[in-house]
């Protein structure tokens, strides 16, 4: 493969990333480009988000509402579960990352240490996980 296929392949799955992202985002091509635009700003260095910016102001789809029980693809630690319990917004690849409160099946909590008996923050993207409970439905028997 020369120089020039390489160029146009990589153009084609950057394409192909950016509708992704519109998709997730449930944004049309200006507002994608509005929020690229707001990730680069960010990544610079120059400061956080312009005060024009629509980024902070997008909310989080319904299934990442606060209270919903969600199951760690991975454990974190000896933590396989979680309660969503903060809204951080969404990473530069357009997913949205919530802050859970963890604890496993023992019904043991994820605490800070020292000698503060607090629950933690810790922040998780949207693909870390799945939602097994919305926070407004019972279980069923």
């Amino acid at each position: 493969m020369n120089y020039d296929d390489q160029n146009e392949l990589a153009a084609k799955q950057e394409e192909e990333w950016d509708k992704l992202r519109m998709e997730n985002l449930g944004m049309n091509e200006e507002e994608y480009s509005e929020w690229l635009d707001d990730i680069n700003y960010m990544l610079s260095g120059t400061g956080s988000v312009k005060k024009e910016s629509k980024l902070k102001e997008q909310p989080l789809p319904e299934e990442f509402a606060l209270g919903n029980l969600v199951k760690l693809n991975e454990p974190y630690r000896m933590f396989d579960h979680g309660i969503i319990v903060e809204h951080i917004g969404y990473s530069a690849m357009g997913y949205p990352y919530v802050s859970l409160h963890l604890y496993n099946t023992k019904g043991e909590i994820f605490l800070m240490s020292g000698g503060l008996r607090t629950p933690c923050y810790v922040d998780f993207a949207a693909t870390e996980f799945e939602v097994i409970r919305a926070a407004n439905t019972r279980y069923k028997n």
